[in-house]
């Protein structure tokens, strides 16, 4: 499929933008693979956008969807491969180092497919298996965070593999522990944060894990302003892969269903980032989470708390929490403070 770049006055609904269409001050207006609709491209005129690049086959749709049921058969076969991984290392069998890198090279070639990759794990998040999606997602999103900041290849494929291995040191704590319902104890709450050490002295010996990758098992919990655990260091005492694998790890944690509760929507974790996660993340990984992730959610179907059904057409980038909404033929701008508002992602 070639690439072509055109007038924006020459673009039509269902065109499919081929290259991320970047505003002057650096902000993505519009992601490549984001299929454009009549409110986006109303906006890209008003903003001043004067051509872009697009696919010159408009049967992109079934391409997408192609691309898509690939991904989502790749991605099933990862998490089984990492629940059977960490299953046979809980059972006292050796660690498969080699296997992890090779999940990490295969994840690694999904990294054109961003859009895919994004609204498939938004549609996915249940509590089956979560142990092993979490760390698959939480290296998926690293990389995708990772990729936006320019992180050489060497790196983003050893940074998938920090995701991978992040929460390793669970398999020492026992999951009716994990999976409890209802509100944990002072004591049951510092028994599962020793799973950053317990994971750090399960990989520390490995002469094939890298340096970094070990520290983000360890560091991943810090947090910038020393909230975090186990050694409350802060800044840039706490690794880049930690910082990375910190901001994805929370994200698909807060997105994800739990036995113990609903998941939130991306938008709720962007107001969570933008609010009390200010001072504990790091400044420039979270806002490449924040401003690259939400454009991926444009054409996603939500439901509202009054009942209706509607979609996403436009996020603006400076107020990446009040995302556009379109229901039948009305726009609405959607806010935390008044409805309609956000309930799920359908």
């Amino acid at each position: 499929m070639t690439k072509l770049r055109v007038s924006i006055f020459d673009c039509r609904c269902g065109d499919v933008v081929a290259k991320d269409v970047i505003s002057d001050r650096g902000l993505i207006l519009a992601a490549e693979n984001l299929v454009l609709n009549d409110f986006i491209i109303s906006k890209l005129k008003t903003i001043g956008i004067k051509s872009i690049w697009i696919y010159k086959d408009n049967g992109s749709t079934y391409s997408y969807y192609e691309k898509k049921k690939k991904f989502v058969s790749s991605y099933k076969e990862t998490v089984l491969t990492v629940k059977n991984l960490l299953n046979n290392l809980a059972t006292g069998k050796r660690f498969e180092y080699y296997e992890i890198k090779r999940i990490a090279e295969t994840m690694y070639k999904n990294l054109d497919g961003i859009d895919t990759i994004i609204q498939y794990l938004n549609e996915i998040k249940g509590y089956d298996d979560y142990t092993y999606t979490h760390c698959v997602n939480v290296g998926f999103y690293s990389m995708l965070i990772g990729r936006r900041l320019h992180m050489p290849d060497s790196k983003l494929i050893d940074l998938i593999q920090a995701g991978l291995l992040h929460d390793i040191g669970k398999i020492k704590i026992d999951n009716k522990l994990l999976n409890k319902k209802g509100k944990l104890t002072e004591e049951e709450f510092d028994t599962i944060k020793k799973h950053s050490l317990l994971g750090y002295e399960i990989l520390k010996d490995s002469p094939y894990i890298g340096t970094e990758i070990k520290k983000a098992v360890l560091m991943h919990h810090e947090r910038m302003d020393g909230s975090g655990y186990p050694y409350g260091i802060k800044n840039k005492e706490i690794c880049e892969y930690a910082r990375i694998v910190a901001i994805a790890d929370v994200y698909d944690a807060m997105t994800s269903d739990r036995p113990y509760k609903k998941k939130a929507t991306p938008f709720d974790a962007f107001h969570m980032f933008l609010t009390s996660g200010l001072c504990s993340f790091d400044t420039l990984a979270m806002n490449t989470l924040l401003l690259n992730f939400s454009t991926h959610l444009v054409g996603a179907k939500v439901e509202l708390d009054n009942g209706d059904v509607g979609e996403i057409v436009y996020i603006p980038p400076h107020e990446v929490i009040n995302p556009i909404i379109r229901v039948g033929s009305t726009f609405l701008k959607v806010t935390r403070t008044q409805s309609p508002k956000i309930v799920s992602f359908v």
